[in-house]
């Protein structure tokens, strides 16, 4: 499965007391998260595959990604291909919360893009 993928990099932004690391645990694992069917048929059928992706410390409603220095450089190293799909989702969030997330949020993404030394693919994903 995609053999020619060395690692996938996933975003993950931190919060009180849960590393990325235990977030992306819970995000794979946790059989009452909503996005686990995605990772169950890939856990069945081809393990090792989730031992290729590689979790980030970053936000989208942050200046510059909240990426450290180091993986903002190991991502313009090293990303070709971004999907971007963070987003919130909650209609009812304030104006300047969704805005930041969802319109300057995607714009901090491209900005990251534009940047990458081998650009292939950027594909975004929407709310609306």
């Amino acid at each position: 499965m995609c053999p020619h993928i060395a690692t996938i990099f996933i975003l993950i932004r931190p919060k009180i007391n849960e590393t990325i690391e235990q977030r992306f645990k819970k995000l794979i694992d946790d059989p009452f998260r909503k996005y686990i069917l995605i990772y169950d048929d890939i856990k069945a059928k081809h393990p090792s595959v989730l031992s290729k992706v590689y979790p980030v410390k970053g936000d989208v409603s942050l200046p510059d990604l909240g990426l450290s220095r180091e993986d903002r450089n190991l991502l313009l190293e090293k990303v070709n291909i971004v999907f971007h799909v963070a987003a919130t989702v909650r209609f009812n969030e304030p104006l300047h919360v969704a805005i930041n997330v969802n319109t300057k949020g995607t714009t901090r993404v491209i900005e990251l893009w534009n940047e990458l030394m081998h650009p292939i693919s950027f594909v975004h994903v929407s709310v609306v």
